[in-house]
């Protein structure tokens, strides 16, 4: 399988590879965590990838860029959504994130519809009030 680069965030590195970007150190933070909690050791974790510890390191420590292809198959081993990976959510606000990690936590399916369904139930008992109280009950 080819290896598809990533495109970076405008504040990816550029030119001097020293100059480690905010967004791939949290990437890289992230895909650390995950690793950690799925229970690997960074040897382990680099083993069931196909590399040498040395060269999951350079990963781990934001010197070398992801591939989309190894973003994947670490999603894959973690169980984390490739959107987390990436840092996609970083824009949440911390109670927020919580909420969606509590969320994604949820491993059966019936828990996790059960959230949902109160949720929707506050924002519909929300809508519900703002009509009334505004006198429009269509």
């Amino acid at each position: 399988m080819a290896h598809v680069p990533i495109h970076y965030p405008q504040h990816r590195l550029v030119g001097n590879p020293a100059m480690i970007s905010p967004w791939l150190t949290t990437v890289a933070s992230r895909v650390a965590q995950a690793r950690s909690d799925a229970g690997y050791s960074k040897a382990a974790f680099a083993s069931a990838l196909g590399l040498q510890r040395q060269t999951y390191q350079a990963y781990e420590a934001a010197v070398r860029p992801y591939t989309l292809s190894m973003l994947e198959r670490i999603s894959s081993l973690t169980n984390r959504p490739l959107a987390w990976l990436l840092a996609l959510d970083a824009d949440l606000a911390p109670d927020e994130a919580l909420l969606l990690e509590a969320y994604r936590a949820l491993g059966d399916p019936q828990l996790r519809a059960l959230a949902l369904h109160s949720i929707q139930l506050q924002r519909d008992y929300a809508r519900l009030r703002a009509e009334s109280s505004s006198g429009d009950c269509s």
